[in-house]
């Protein structure tokens, strides 16, 4: 079928919010929830194939943290299931006549939604149509206010767009509110960083202990962890899994360190203004998705209040450098 005989596919995805919405689905966690302290993360994924190529994208709706990526070629399919092992999506979304994973590629035969408990995650197929560059593209231009892609960095990248405009409309179809607060959408090439297979990962402990029932402590991001807030924690976890070779990034965040270790008090009062500060991105996300409740206004709040403490401790840090330093799209989003 197509988009205009859609309202039977509408329908389905109308129970699917229904169904999911009691259970929490894609939904922000309430603010009693650890989550505006931990730093977690919960992406949906897509994949879709254009030609030769195949797309894969993300999204954390609880943050409007939005990527996507493509490749092509013999190794297209375990570069696409890499991604997925890096960020455990809780659900990924694949058309329903192209088939998902197999050894030899992208391949699987398509099956219902179900979880999978080897894989971790939810298999979602939705029909052919939605993964079309020629309803997935005017979808996210329409959706991001502009005439073209390309200053996302999409212009060409149709099977990278086909999943992201997959992610954009199925969420739409499931959640109530608005998405204002997904403003952007990043595409990044492998390229710009270190590839780090889940192989590797698991083997260095860089997240999560070799031997399940082991300390977490032993982790390599435990062991350096020393974050103060959510967001920052969320960004150290990136940077671990798709370290930058790019010389200028790397110089550029090795003069940020250099300034803050230079300035013990000056670091110090700008890690104390950032203490307490709870998930903003988290947060504001729920105020925008219409979820958000009593506790999580007065959360912000009190989060927004220790900003001009933050702002005055942040003056007195070597700022030249910390602002220079802008961490490479392709790899991970921007700090907050």
């Amino acid at each position: 079928g197509g988009p205009s005989g859609g309202a039977g596919e509408d329908t389905g995805l109308d129970k699917k919010l229904v169904r999911r919405e009691g259970t929490g689905g894609l939904t922000p966690a309430p603010a009693a929830d650890s989550s505006l302290c931990s730093g977690q993360i919960d992406f949906l994924a897509a994949i879709a194939q254009a030609g030769e190529r195949v797309g894969f994208a993300s999204l954390d709706l609880s943050t409007g943290e939005f990527r996507a990526t493509e490749f092509q070629g013999e190794d297209a399919g375990k570069r696409i299931q890499e991604e997925i092992q890096q960020l455990h999506p809780k659900e990924v979304l694949y058309a329903s006549s192209a088939p998902l994973f197999e050894d030899s590629g992208v391949a699987r035969a398509p099956s219902p939604a179900k979880m999978s408990m080897k894989s971790g995650y939810a298999e979602t197929p939705l029909d052919d149509w939605i993964f079309a560059p020629d309803h997935s593209i005017p979808l996210l231009e329409n959706h991001f206010g502009v005439l073209s892609l390309e200053g996302f960095g999409l212009s060409g990248k149709p099977a990278a767009a086909a999943a992201a405009g997959a992610i954009l409309y199925y969420v739409r179809s499931t959640q109530r509110g608005t998405l204002s607060h997904v403003d952007r959408i990043g595409f990044y090439e492998r390229q710009t960083c270190l590839v780090l297979d889940a192989v590797t990962v698991r083997n260095l402990e860089l997240i999560e202990p070799l031997f399940a029932g082991a300390d977490a402590g032993i982790t390599l991001f435990r062991s350096i962890d020393a974050t103060v807030t959510p967001m920052g924690k969320r960004l150290l976890r990136s940077w671990l899994l798709r370290p930058s070779i790019d010389i200028t990034e790397i110089n550029a965040r090795l003069d940020a360190v250099e300034a803050q270790v230079k300035e013990t008090i000056a670091r110090e009062e700008l890690r104390r203004a950032l203490d307490g500060i709870l998930d903003l991105e988290r947060l504001l996300s729920r105020v925008t998705l219409e979820t958000a409740n009593p506790p999580d206004a007065l959360a912000t709040a009190a989060s927004l209040a220790r900003l001009p403490a933050l702002r005055t401790a942040w003056a007195r840090v070597d700022s030249a450098a910390l602002a220079s330093h802008r961490p490479a799209a392709p790899c991970s989003p921007s700090p907050t």
